[in-house]
């Protein structure tokens, strides 16, 4: 698989979004990895990418935390249903050590892993790739597992309605 390195100026995120991870590099604020394989970098912070996914999804991400919280009474690192109808769940791990929060797509996630040699946390994607943590192999789990709660909820609350 030949990877494949982009900069676009705004990202949406699709179902092909794996993560979006948060940096401190000048004008780059944000890598984005696909399920293809490539990295995308852009100038537009990960913060203002996921507002726009919520709001593409229906509603703002402060009312889809909001939401969160209340139906599942996570105060913390709450994942969020970014669009529903897509499949597109997120949860919050810090990206690499220093950097602000980076945001993670549930569907693509395969393991967390602990590398043996460096001890440091990784999340391994389905397509292979993986991307540095700063979070321990616990924490990233607990937020896979939130994750999974939060669209268990939501799916159950669909099939009510059906």
């Amino acid at each position: 698989m030949e990877h494949m390195l982009e900069f676009r100026a705004v990202y949406e995120v699709t179902k092909s979004t794996v993560g979006i991870v948060s940096m401190l590099d000048g004008e780059v604020k944000t890598r984005v990895y696909e399920t293809d394989g490539s990295t995308i970098f852009t100038a537009q912070p990960a913060e203002s990418i996921m507002e726009e996914a919520c709001l593409e999804g229906g509603s703002s991400m402060a009312g889809r935390l909001t939401y969160v919280r209340r139906k599942l009474g996570f105060k913390y690192r709450r994942p969020v249903p970014v669009n529903e109808k897509e499949g597109l769940y997120a949860f919050p791990l810090h990206g690499s050590p220093g950097n602000q929060d980076s945001w993670f797509f549930y569907s693509h996630i395969l393991r967390v892993e602990v590398d043996k040699y460096d001890q440091r946390t990784y999340l391994v994607f389905r397509n292979g790739q993986r991307a540095e943590v700063n979070a321990s192999y616990y924490h990233a789990q607990q937020q896979i597992l939130k994750t999974s709660r939060c669209i268990t909820m939501i799916k159950g609350k669909e099939e009510q309605v059906h």
